[in-house]
C-alpha cells in the first residue's frame, strides 16, 4: 500500500510540474516589437459594427499598416529615380506662386477640376510639381503612376510592333489609377498611331472624369498640330470647369544662376 501510495504521488507531482511548465509565458523576442493592439498582428480590420451588418467582414488595412501599404503605393507609381521631388523641398520663386497654389487646391479637391494643366517652359519646375503632386496623392491613398511622356509613347508604340501585346490592355492598365501624371507631354516624337493612342488615353481620363496632371512646355497652338486640336483643347479648358490651368512664368532653374539649384 505504501508503495502505490508513492507511486501515485509521483505521479501527481510530475503532473503539477508539467502544467505549470504549459503555463508559463512562451519565451519571446524583446527585439521583436510586440503584436498591434487594433489587429493582432494580423494586419487587417473588420468594422466595429453589429455581427449582422452588411460590412461586418469586409476587411480593411490596420493603421499599423499604413508604412507599408504606403510603400507599396510609391513603388507602383514610377517615380522618376533619385531624391523625391516633394512641397517641402521645392524652392518658390517669382512665377511658380500660382502654379504652388492651384496644385493644392488640386490636391484638395477645392476645385470641380479632374485635369490640371502645367504649363511653361523648360526648367521652370514643372517636372518637380507634378512628382510633388503624385506623392501627396500617394500619401493621401490615392493609387498614383507617373509616366515621362517619351516613354510612355515609347511603351504605346511597342504593343503595336508585338504581336503578343494588346493595346487595349495597355490602355484599361493606366485606366485603373487613381491619378496619372504625363510629365513633359512636349519632348515626344508623335507618330500617328502612337499619338492617337496617347490621345484616346488622355480624353478618356478627361471626360470620364478620372484625376490627371499634364506637365507641358509647349504652347496650345503647338500641342494641337503635334498631337490632336481636340487634346489641346482639353488642356486649356479653363470654361468648362473640368481643367485647371497653371500657368509658370519663372525663368530655368537650371540655367538662371540667380535661382540654381544647390
Amino acid at each position: 500500500m505504501d508503495t502505490l501510495r508513492a507511486t501515485l504521488r509521483e505521479i501527481l507531482l510530475k503532473s503539477r510540474q508539467n502544467r505549470n511548465a504549459n503555463d508559463s509565458p512562451p519565451e519571446t523576442n524583446e527585439d521583436e516589437p510586440p503584436d498591434c493592439p487594433r489587429c493582432r498582428g494580423r494586419g487587417w480590420v473588420s468594422p466595429n459594427v453589429p455581427f449582422n451588418h452588411p460590412q461586418r467582414y469586409e476587411l480593411k488595412p490596420c493603421v499599423c499598416q499604413a508604412e507599408t501599404f504606403n510603400q507599396q503605393r510609391i513603388d507602383r507609381a514610377w517615380f522618376p529615380a533619385g531624391p523625391a521631388k516633394t512641397f517641402a523641398n521645392f524652392e518658390p520663386v517669382p512665377g511658380t506662386e500660382e502654379a504652388v497654389a492651384l496644385s493644392h487646391q488640386w490636391i484638395a479637391r477645392e476645385t470641380s477640376a479632374n485635369v490640371l494643366t502645367l504649363a511653361g517652359p523648360n526648367g521652370c519646375g514643372k517636372s518637380h510639381l507634378t512628382e510633388a503632386i503624385g506623392r501627396a496623392m500617394v500619401a493621401a491613398g490615392v493609387s498614383t503612376r507617373y509616366a515621362y511622356a517619351p516613354d510612355l509613347l515609347h511603351e504605346i508604340r511597342s504593343t503595336f510592333h508585338d504581336e503578343s501585346s494588346d493595346p487595349d490592355a495597355m490602355l484599361e492598365h493606366y485606366r485603373r489609377f487613381g491619378v496619372l501624371l504625363i510629365d513633359d507631354l512636349g519632348a515626344i516624337n508623335p507618330t500617328a498611331w502612337g499619338v492617337k493612342t496617347l490621345s484616346e488615353m488622355m480624353d478618356y481620363r478627361y471626360r470620364s472624369g478620372l484625376l490627371m496632371v499634364v506637365a507641358v512646355n509647349r504652347s496650345m497652338t503647338e500641342i494641337a498640330k503635334m498631337m490632336d486640336p481636340d487634346i489641346a483643347d482639353r488642356l486649356w479648358d479653363a470654361r468648362s470647369g473640368r481643367t485647371l490651368v497653371a500657368r509658370i512664368t519663372a525663368p530655368s532653374y537650371r540655367t538662371d544662376e540667380t535661382w540654381v539649384r544647390s
